[in-house]
């Protein structure tokens, strides 16, 4: 038998059987446009996450937020003071395998103001390496050093935008050495973020 005959008789069948052809290729085109609509959406889902963990810090950031205790450990919770400093001292030379520990403390709605301007704003007091976990940018001045930490210095990096809504009489002005109040708490600028 050869190929073209048996393509004749297959081309014979399919017309002779049109109802049952049509519900076949009806079939093959449903289960193939169906598979590569799931190949698209899984795809479009996996691009989405690997995009957010890369805008968070990547796949290698781990962040450790606070949790109130269960029902059932409510009367131990007096126990643990809850996430310190030492826990960040003690992750940073017991685990060998992280590069960056960052600690972070959150304060809402702080009054920050100069002279007779002020923002209300949410302030992060961080340690040195916020910088490399967060991946952010210096544009002038420099990052929080661990001397400033040692010394307990009264210095703070701002975001250019905040900068901005400080001294809106002087667009592209470099706050570096110039003295902010955080809710009346004099403290000197010495550097600027590239992000607000």
């Amino acid at each position: 038998m050869n190929f073209w005959f048996g393509l004749l008789i297959g081309l014979k069948e399919i017309s002779s059987h049109k109802f049952r052809s049509f519900l076949t290729m009806l079939g093959i085109i449903l289960g193939v446009s169906s598979l590569m609509a799931m190949f698209a959406l899984t795809e479009g889902i996996a691009q989405g996450m690997r995009q957010m963990l890369a805008a968070t810090g990547g796949v290698e950031r781990v962040e450790i937020n606070p949790k109130d205790p269960s029902e059932e450990n409510q009367d131990l919770a007096f126990l643990s003071p809850g996430r310190t400093m030492d826990d960040a001292e003690a992750l940073r030379k017991g685990a060998p395998l992280i590069d960056r520990v960052s600690p972070e403390r959150v304060m809402s709605n702080v009054a920050i103001s100069r002279s007779n301007k002020t923002l209300r704003l949410n302030v992060s007091g961080v340690c040195p390496d916020f910088l490399d976990v967060g991946k952010f940018e210096i544009e002038d001045g420099r990052m929080i050093s661990q001397a400033d930490l040692d010394r307990v210095s009264r210095v703070v990096v701002i975001g250019s935008a905040v900068a901005d809504d400080l001294w809106p009489e002087n667009p592209d002005f470099n706050p570096v050495g110039e003295t902010i109040r955080l809710n009346g708490t004099p403290y000197r600028v010495i550097g600027t973020f590239t992000v607000s």
